[in-house]
């Protein structure tokens, strides 16, 4: 969504609050997923957390100018 571009696709500063939402969902999806990765049992689990936690953690300490147009 945040690709899409065109006049009156986005207003005002309508890019800068939806970055806020998705990093706010963003933080709490890692802080649900971590204490279930150490309690995961199976490899495969544990690897999936990773993934999920390597992720969102990438994504959260980039700036919003890097990351929104």
């Amino acid at each position: 969504m945040l690709a899409w571009t065109g006049p009156g696709v986005l207003v005002g500063r309508d890019d800068e609050q939806i970055g806020l939402l998705l990093t706010g969902h963003a933080s709490t999806v890692a802080s649900d997923v971590r204490p279930r990765r150490s309690a995961a049992e199976g490899q495969w689990a544990r690897a999936l957390a990773d993934v999920v936690l390597r992720g969102v953690e990438g994504r959260l300490s980039a700036t919003p100018e890097s990351t929104v147009r």
